[in-house]
């Protein structure tokens, strides 16, 4: 069945949410059409120029009402894992997601329509090669901490630089690292000048971003879509890597109290913010791993908004939450082969079982992903074709990417058939099957870990032996890292358009470096040589074909992100759902007076 055919009504907004998203970003016009995707009219031509003005920032009010909100400390659970640090280059683009609240982002994003808009840039212009992008920012913003002045050009750098160093394990940092030609082993003297090119101070509040490759989808990487809040450099300067450790500081509508052990965040509201001001003076966001916990706290009114698993939405219902959705698809769910290194031959294992695109072939067609869906998403769930690849959200970018014919063939390669399964392993010389280790890690994504329990059934049904494990998500991160994930099966999620998901997963140089190949590294080097829109497009819809016909991936499903709130206390929640920091946009929840 096609994947258009499984959307929900309300992803029926997205024609809206592109049309605004490459107006602003591209300067072009766009059509909606009954389906929903957005082809731009001069996507062909390369980016041209985007120039989006507002007035100059004046405080925003502290709300006068009549009545005050029953609460006056909002208290959010989420499932946690990962490093808990203050320090961002530590962390993937999802730990961030408890600094987030007192970050803000050079471009920000629509909390209703998804759209990008002018956050702490207000405007931006790029050259017809997508090569240099100026950034003009918006004046008189100052950081939290009121001895660290105001939000300057030299912050941009000075966040730049953070997210790159050496020890940086943030999402985007191998393309943050090709973007400014820098490479990991540089010395700390040749990373400062080549950050010095890149990274261009024009005055106080007008930089220029020189990258090494074409990017007109560069905007993305500094959006509130991404991680790259902006941070001070006048703290880093006076207090160095012990002044960093101790919270976050940024120019958010929060400002960051404190980080315990535990990994409780607390922050506090900052008064006549210049974009929003908070209904509520506190906010904090504990990690609860324990899904049973969660429901308990909301019952007894402890925490006021949470994460549930979507089999559990009738028991939460029934106690008085309401299910809040995202207003767009957002995360997508995978199981990994670790181990295909094959774009670097040297840390490559030719004996992995997997390594036999038969093998591959048989686990996809062992998963029963309609069972799934049913048992364990209530149908809520959306099946993914090739992982990282949307039908719609990636047109914004890259008009007809979407290769049609990959609904037809997924049916017929990766349809659950466990007889073909099994013929398939013992033509591969496993006719007896094989043990291996089955990775189950604590992750927000959706169905975790009941997902990885019924996988691990299936895959038994077809006589393969998957030996469970349990893994902190910290130490699966350094696992990613180190590239020591050969042999093992593993579930993730992917976030973010088309390119970014294979640039983070199947680069040579990517940061989880899943599945690689010299098919897909080379159409990778050519995208960065091309700011062709339409060349572009060819190139990743080549990246999905290669993808989906050799099984790089198990992919399993699109999710909209949902969270359980109780209305007792909060009247209205609305966020996009487009970013890898799940729940944004707390300073405009709405309570109940």
């Amino acid at each position: 069945m096609p994947l258009h055919t499984w959307f929900r009504a309300k992803f029926l907004v997205l024609p809206l949410l592109l049309t605004l998203i490459v107006a602003l970003a591209c300067g072009t016009s766009s059509t909606s059409t009954p389906r929903p995707t957005v082809r731009a009219t001069a996507a062909t031509t390369g980016p041209t120029a985007t120039a989006v003005a507002t007035a100059r920032p004046t405080a925003a009010p502290t709300p006068t009402v009549a009545a005050r909100p029953r609460i006056d400390r909002v208290v959010l659970a989420w499932t946690g894992g990962g490093v808990n640090s203050s320090l961002s280059w530590v962390r993937g683009r999802t730990e961030m997601f408890d600094e987030r609240p007192a970050m803000e982002y050079l471009i920000g994003q629509n909390r209703n329509t998804g759209a990008y808009i002018p956050e702490l840039a207000e405007k931006w212009e790029v050259t017809p090669d997508a090569r240099n992008w100026t950034v003009n920012l918006r004046k008189g913003i100052r950081f939290h901490e009121a001895q660290l002045g105001e939000f300057t050009a030299a912050d941009v750098r000075h966040t730049v630089f953070l997210m790159t160093q050496p020890d940086s394990i943030f999402t985007d940092v191998t393309i943050w690292r090709s973007l400014t030609g820098q490479v990991k082993e540089d010395t700390p003297a040749v990373a400062a000048q080549k950050l010095q090119d890149a990274v261009e101070i024009k005055d106080p509040y007008t930089v220029v971003f020189h990258l090494k490759g074409a990017s007109p989808e560069f905007f993305n990487y500094i959006a509130h879509t991404k991680g790259m809040g902006m941070q001070s450099k006048a703290r880093w300067d006076s207090g160095g890597l012990e002044a960093y450790k101790k919270r976050s500081v940024g120019t958010g509508p929060f400002e960051m109290v404190e980080r315990k052990e535990n990994g409780i965040v607390t922050h506090k509201r900052v008064e006549n913010h210049w974009r929003q001001t908070a209904e509520f003076r506190e906010l904090e966001i504990r990690p609860v791993p324990e899904e049973g916990t969660r429901v308990a706290a909301l019952a007894t009114e402890e925490v006021h908004l949470a994460p549930v698993s979507r089999n559990l939405y009738k028991q939460v219902e029934g106690r008085g939450m309401k299910i809040v959705s995202s207003k767009s698809v957002f995360l997508t769910s995978v199981f990994q082969f670790g181990g295909l290194y094959m774009g670097t031959p040297n840390e490559f294992d030719p004996k992995l079982p997997w390594a036999d695109k038969r093998v591959r072939q048989a686990m996809n067609m062992a998963i029963n992903r309609e069972a799934i869906n049913k048992n364990i998403f209530e149908g809520n769930a959306f099946p993914a074709k090739v992982f990282g690849f949307h039908p719609s959200r990636d047109e914004i970018f890259w008009p007809g990417v979407w290769n049609p014919e990959w609904d037809r063939k997924f049916d017929e390669l990766y349809g659950y058939n466990p007889t073909k399964a099994k013929q398939l392993l013992a033509e591969a010389g496993y006719p007896n099957g094989f043990e291996f280790p089955f990775i189950i890690f604590i992750t927000p994504i959706p169905g975790n870990p009941d997902v990885e329990q019924v996988v691990a059934r299936d895959f038994q049904a077809i006589g393969l032996r998957p030996k469970i494990e349990e893994r902190e998500r910290a130490a699966m991160s350094l696992l990613w890292r180190q590239r020591k994930l050969s042999g093992m099966i593993h579930f993730n999620g992917g976030a973010g358009n088309a390119l970014d998901v294979v640039r983070v997963q199947h680069a040579n140089q990517g940061i989880v470096h899943a599945f690689t190949h010299p098919e897909i590294q080379n159409r990778l080097d050519a995208i960065e040589k091309t700011a062709n829109i339409a060349e572009r497009t060819r190139l990743l819809r080549e990246i999905g074909d290669y993808s989906l016909n050799e099984f790089a991936t198990m992919p399993m499903a699109w999710f909209f992100t949902d969270i359980a709130v109780n209305p007792k206390f909060i009247t209205e929640y609305v966020f996009q759902g487009l970013t890898e920091g799940y729940y944004t946009h707390l300073e405009y929840l709405k309570l109940t007076r």
